[in-house]
């Protein structure tokens, strides 16, 4: 709920400003919110619903800043290819996924705090990271979609 939601952004406000520079440790963050307050029931300490707001919280200033840096050149990359290219290839389909995961990332904590969302999370970066430097080395993509 919307309500939840609220409560957890309040949640991690706290622990951002409490554990600004080290955070609570990767995977650690529901426990850092059981250790501000262990009155709630068991199922009430969950993430953030935003892994930019969980990273923060996890892994402090230096940890989200390393990782935004790693977006910003996500992004700037991705969008000298995609304006490089014509034909529709691997390297544009990763990377459009890999732009709806950080959309997504808005909005849920999976990504970032399950095994699954991880593994898929970086599965799909280093895809379009691969198909990238092919495309940045001059290497021929066979791959090539035509529309």
């Amino acid at each position: 709920s919307a309500e939840a939601r609220t409560d957890y952004y309040q949640q991690a406000g706290a622990l951002i400003k409490e554990l600004t520079f080290s955070g609570t440790g990767i995977n650690s963050y529901t426990s850092g919110v059981y250790n501000r307050d262990t009155t709630q029931p068991a199922w009430a300490y969950q993430p953030v619903h935003n892994i930019y707001v969980l990273i923060l919280a996890e892994l402090g200033i230096f940890g989200a800043v390393v990782f935004l840096l790693i977006i910003f050149e996500f992004i700037k990359l991705m969008y000298s290819i995609f304006f490089r290219s014509s034909q529709l290839s691997a390297k544009h389909i990763f990377g459009l996924a890999f732009l709806f995961l950080l959309i997504v990332g808005l909005f849920e904590h999976y990504l970032w705090s399950l095994s699954f969302g991880i593994l898929f999370f970086w599965l799909v970066f280093g895809l379009w990271a691969s198909e990238s430097q092919a495309a940045i080395k001059g290497t021929t993509d066979t791959r090539d979609i035509n529309v």
